[in-house]
């Protein structure tokens, strides 16, 4: 396992407005000496990141892919999405394009998968992903990378 992919895939179509990245603020622990007033040293500690967004493809394949589970196929009937007997490891990469475009890749990503179901007149079947940046299983290669636009 190389830590990288072999190949991306589109995850399909984004609900409007609901892709976002998030930075978690850290924590800075001064350590004092009895006698001093300022730190001695200071730790400082880099806050959670995490990339969300909701998915309008709500297929068998997509659930077993996002939220883990497996599929059943049926000839001439439409799959079947079986939900996971436990809470599923699920790790992908993703390269996120933004309109001017500037390219973020996360390296190796932790996914955890949510089913939203709005049972009304205007509601929609959802996935909401949470992906979380792990360190990459390549020594030396950073959990997260931006490439400038192309000018």
């Amino acid at each position: 396992m190389t830590g990288l992919p072999t190949a991306l895939e589109d995850v399909g179509d984004i609900y409007k407005d609901t892709g976002e990245w998030i930075e978690n603020d850290g924590t800075t622990t001064p350590h004092r000496s009895e006698f001093k007033n300022t730190p001695v040293v200071t730790v400082v500690e880099p806050g959670d990141e995490e990339f969300r967004f909701t998915l309008m493809d709500t297929s068998a394949k997509n659930l077993a892919k996002l939220c883990g589970g497996t599929v059943t196929e049926v000839i001439d009937q439409p799959d079947v999405w079986n939900k996971p007997k436990g809470v599923p490891n699920i790790e992908m990469s993703f390269v996120l394009q933004t309109e001017d475009g500037t390219e973020v890749t996360i390296h190796r990503g932790k996914v955890v998968g949510k089913r939203r179901l709005t049972p009304t007149r205007t509601g929609m079947f959802l996935i909401d992903v949470a992906v979380t940046p792990q360190e990459p299983l390549i020594a030396d290669l950073p959990a997260v990378t931006s490439k400038d636009p192309v000018i």
